[in-house]
């Protein structure tokens, strides 16, 4: 994907693009940014939660090395990507990773509470405690990266918490909290997977490869490889590979992917046909208007990257409100904590800790960009493409809209609304003209007369 949705690079400078293994969520996600920003050598870091890949702009390649071990002091692996237009594929041990630590960690909790509720000593300590290891282990990590960084976030305030309690010998509720953060990493893993497996899917279904018409016969070549003017051959069920014009041929073609028009367009010579739209029957030769980076298809991909790079404004609000708000709950807590001492209130430690608890701007930080990449993906599947998320934010506010489509919306599948005659003998004879069609008007007329359960007609010495 070239153009404004990713970090380019100039003659000078080095590109990189890799898959981040173990970031999952946006604070994280700027925190990573910002120290790979500050690396000598990285002109320019740009790190997408949504697609979880980043992109770098380097003055030389040999300093990719140098990004790739700090991201790994910060706790993260970056795994290349084959080149910059591919789509980083969505890591399904992630998310059974979090399953097995949220589940493993709520069962030994609940055995921990059963023990002390049968009166067990020091048994339900030693659960709670291999509770907290289990849930804790990813939140001490990501504390003491933090810490390093010389910053406060959600998981310094996590640790603060329950080491804290912990102290003053609550063991169950410290092990809760941890199991609850772990349960709640759990639902945030599912819904970015499947926002990132939807997105991914729609890219894998871009053309990759063409057939090339050349005087020495048909070559088959990635559609990168094919030069302007060249004619390629599009067999019946295959994906128009580029932009181009028919030469030869007729067809109905599916432009759903490009249009949002559900309706197949017939195609013959002369007439403009778009990459990635599916030819449904009729081989088309087509002569190659545009490479492929210059796509229909091509610019929506960049769209859908762009709309996971460009972050909408109340997001960029709350990013920058959640740097200020964490060390400020910090200072709270200890506030809370001296004037409990000082006024004498019960259990001053223990209120500290619990509103370092609540004060936790995960919820904050996480719910507009969890909110935004879910609608992003789900739009992507129902073949809605949204540039990126202030359009959702737009959205919010519309209260009329005016449809281009003569009074009328449609599914874009055709179906009989009526016939002027003998119906049945009509239909007969039309579903019998229509029985070897893969025209859209012969499928309807057959799916008429299967509905009525009217016999077609026998044609013989049929010729299309």
């Amino acid at each position: 994907m070239s153009g404004a949705a990713r970090t380019t690079a100039t003659p000078e400078q080095h590109y990189r693009a890799y898959r981040v293994v173990g970031l999952d969520c946006p604070e994280c996600a700027a925190a990573l940014e910002r120290e790979l920003n500050a690396v000598e050598g990285v002109h320019a870091a740009r790190l997408n939660v949504g697609a979880g890949s980043l992109d770098l702009a380097l003055d030389s390649a040999e300093r990719a090395d140098t990004v790739r071990a700090r991201a790994e002091e910060l706790g993260y692996r970056l795994a290349d990507l084959v080149s910059q237009n591919e789509t980083p594929p969505p890591s399904r041990w992630g998310e059974h990773q979090r399953w097995m630590i949220a589940g493993l960690a709520a069962i030994i909790w609940v055995v921990g509470g059963l023990l002390t509720l049968a009166g067990m000593p020091f048994a339900p300590q030693i659960a709670f405690a291999i509770s907290m290891a289990v849930a804790g282990l990813p939140v001490f990590r990501r504390a003491w990266h933090a810490l390093r960084r010389r910053t406060l976030d959600l998981y310094v305030l996590m640790t603060i918490a329950v080491t804290g309690a912990i102290i003053i010998g609550e063991w169950g509720e410290a092990a809760a909290v941890l199991v609850l953060f772990a349960v709640g990493n759990l639902l945030e893993g599912i819904t970015t997977g499947r926002a990132r497996r939807a997105i991914s899917s729609l890219m894998a279904s871009a053309p990759r490869r063409a057939t090339v018409l050349r005087p020495e016969g048909e070559i088959v070549l990635g559609v990168e490889e094919v030069q302007v003017g060249e004619h390629v051959l599009v067999r019946p069920g295959e994906l128009i590979p580029l932009d181009g014009t028919v030469l030869d041929g007729a067809s109905s073609v599916n432009e759903s992917t490009i249009t949002g028009e559900g309706l197949p367009r017939v195609k013959g010579i002369g007439d403009a046909v778009y990459a990635g739209t599916l030819n449904e029957h009729g081989a088309l030769q087509v002569r190659v208007n545009t490479p492929y980076q210059d796509s229909a298809f091509a610019r929506i991909a960049q769209l859908i990257a762009e709309a996971q790079h460009r972050k909408p404004r109340l997001q960029q609000q709350i990013d920058r409100f959640a740097q200020y708000y964490t060390p400020a709950m910090v200072l709270v807590a200890i506030v809370v904590a001296i004037v409990g001492y000082a006024l004498q209130v019960q259990e001053p430690v223990l209120r500290a800790l619990a509103l370092l608890i609540i004060g936790c701007p995960c919820a904050l930080v996480l719910a507009t960009p969890m909110a935004m990449l879910a609608a992003v993906a789900r739009a992507a599947r129902d073949g809605v493409l949204v540039k990126y998320g202030a359009v959702l934010e737009t959205g919010s506010r519309i209260r009329a809209i005016g449809f281009d489509k003569t009074g009328t919306l449609t599914y874009g599948r055709l179906r009989v609304d009526g016939i002027i005659g003998d119906a049945t003998a009509v239909l007969s004879l039309a579903a019998g003209l229509e029985q070897y069609s893969e025209h859209p008007i012969g499928a309807a007329i057959r799916k008429a007369a299967q509905r009525s359960h009217v016999t077609s007609t026998t044609i013989e010495e049929f010729q299309a």
